[in-house]
């Protein structure tokens, strides 16, 4: 299957638990791995949200969703994101290649404002063409532009990346690059546990994940069915780790944005995430562990 800015296995088990209303365990018994791996999926897609963008592709797959009564899928595809849009592939293909002479100069970017149904494709803020915004969700959602900026900007900015050569040809066909989790040129899907997880494997090793995993758990349901367990891990751990546990874990915010909000050294976040997730086990732990 074509490759996605975000994995489709994770859209579809975030249609599945908003739109269905499936549980968590729900999702994962009809195929999408464990709970706490369908959390975090649920838990990229909301954090995508935080951008207009994805905001509305993600409103337009609801709708689409719950209007057509459709089958849940496994994974959500490049087909049916253009369907939700109202357009298909090769409608995306064909618009965005129309560009391409543009965008695949040095510093082009593409502008975005909800005020206008087009985007401006610019070179050093000189306007050289345009394409419905639409076309530019669809290009965001298969990974040929990401984002660059502030999100809640008047104008919003995409740059394109390595993937944008894929427009140039027929869906299915041509070159492919891949634009999954952890990739260059979708560097807002992948989750900070993922990153770490995928890049400091000595420090943030299988047990810190596993600890993630749960905390993640508790603090999605705080509120309501793990309101105890909570109120417990609260009392337990020092304030500093439980907000930075809070902040990266529950909330998937990037390490670089909490060192800076908290007043933390550059780059000490991971070491002390994982000293939080060592306190955090000797306050409670996974059903599983527990003696």
């Amino acid at each position: 299957m074509t490759a996605l800015a975000i994995p489709g296995e994770a859209i579809a088990s975030y249609l599945a638990h908003v739109v269905d209303g499936c549980s968590l365990r729900d999702v994962a018994r009809s195929g999408g791995g464990s709970a706490s791996t369908v959390l975090r999926r649920i838990q990229r897609c909301e954090i995508l949200r935080d951008h207009p963008e994805w905001d509305r592709l993600f409103t337009a797959l609801e709708v689409a969703r719950a209007n057509t009564r459709a089958r849940p899928t496994r994974a959500v595809t490049r087909e049916i994101i253009a369907a939700a849009m109202g357009l298909t592939e090769v409608d995306v293909h064909a618009m965005v290649a129309e560009g391409l002479p543009a965008l695949t100069r040095s510093r082009a970017q593409i502008v975005a404002s909800d005020q206008l149904p087009m985007t401006s494709i610019v070179v050093d803020d000189e306007p050289m063409g345009q394409i419905s915004r639409a076309a530019l969700t669809c290009a965001l959602a298969f990974g040929w532009v990401q984002t660059r900026g502030v999100p809640a900007a008047r104008l919003r900015r995409f740059a394109p990346t390595p993937s944008l050569v894929e427009a140039a040809y027929p869906p299915g066909s041509g070159p492919h690059t891949s634009a999954s989790f952890g990739s260059p040129s979708a560097p807002m899907s992948m989750h900070p546990v993922d990153v770490l997880a995928r890049r400091c494997p000595a420090l943030f090793t299988a047990d810190h994940r596993e600890l993630a995993d749960y905390f993640g758990e508790v603090f999605a349901d705080r509120a309501t069915t793990r309101k105890a367990e909570w109120d417990t891990l609260a009392a337990g751990l020092p304030p500093r780790h439980l907000r930075l546990l809070e902040e990266v874990v529950g909330h998937g915010t990037r390490l670089e944005a909490v060192e800076k909000a908290m007043g933390l050294p550059l780059r000490s976040g991971k070491v002390l995430l994982a000293f939080a997730l060592e306190a955090f086990a000797h306050v409670t732990a996974p059903p599983e562990r527990a003696a």
